[in-house]
């Protein structure tokens, strides 16, 4: 399990830092993970808020794009609020 601190992305199992290579790879998970809670509206949300919160501006640029070309007819207005509200944090 991993998560975003103060100094960056940091892997609690072994207790270090993640390469920057294996960030392509949190994309990748999150884009998992959003496809297995898409059932539900409130799962999704979480899981889209914490994967903004997780990622690089680039990434979570690149998950949108994903989020919208994959449940844009289910959650249009909802990914868009998340990013929208992540990237506000953000600035």
């Amino acid at each position: 399990m991993s998560f975003v601190g103060y100094s960056g992305l940091w892997n609690r199992r072994s207790g270090s830092h993640l390469s920057t290579s294996r960030l392509p790879a949190m994309l990748e998970f999150c884009k998992t993970v959003l496809s297995r809670v898409s059932f539900d509206r409130r799962l999704f949300a979480r899981e889209l808020k914490k994967s903004f919160s997780w990622l690089s501006y680039q990434d979570a640029v690149a998950l949108k794009t994903w989020a919208l070309a994959t449940y844009s007819r289910k959650y249009a207005p909802l990914i868009l609020s998340t990013f929208a509200a992540a990237h506000a944090l953000e600035g």
